[in-house]
């Protein structure tokens, strides 16, 4: 973290703890709640509460705070599957190597994509390289 202040931290940590206070088990699955207020909509105004439950547990959220935090606590809650933690606590050491497989697949699976991709009528295949490649100019 940037400015050591831990502070910055714990407003996520306190979200998530807030959110997982919430959560409930349906079917042996772990449901968190995604909206708050009146279930009905928004232009309503009764009693709020948590609902929209999905089985999403935020692992993105909480891979951000371990690393930031590099608190154990942090951890409790995040799921070892996850690669970049795993290589992190040592369970993953070939890591480095697969994610960068893994990435180098998908640009030469994109450059496939664009070499095989049909032209479009109005810019040829210019137009379609400069899309794929975030628009900008191109030398001629």
């Amino acid at each position: 973290m940037e400015s050591g202040d831990p502070a910055y931290i714990d407003v996520l940590r306190k979200q998530g703890d807030f959110v997982y206070d919430h959560m409930k088990i349906v079917d042996g699955r772990a449901m968190l709640p995604h909206m708050y207020g009146d279930p009905r909509g928004y232009s309503f105004n009764g009693e709020p509460e948590f609902y929209q439950y999905t089985p999403n547990i935020l692992p993105d959220r909480l891979t951000e705070t371990y690393p930031w935090s590099m608190d154990r606590d942090d951890l409790v809650r995040l799921p070892l599957e996850k690669e970049w933690i795993a290589f992190l606590e040592g369970a993953d050491p070939g890591y480095p190597v697969h994610a960068l497989r893994r990435d180098l697949e998908f640009i030469r699976s994109r450059v496939e994509r664009m070499r095989t991709s049909r032209p479009c009528a109005s810019h040829g295949n210019r137009g379609l390289l400069r899309s794929h490649l975030g628009g900008g100019s191109m030398p001629a």
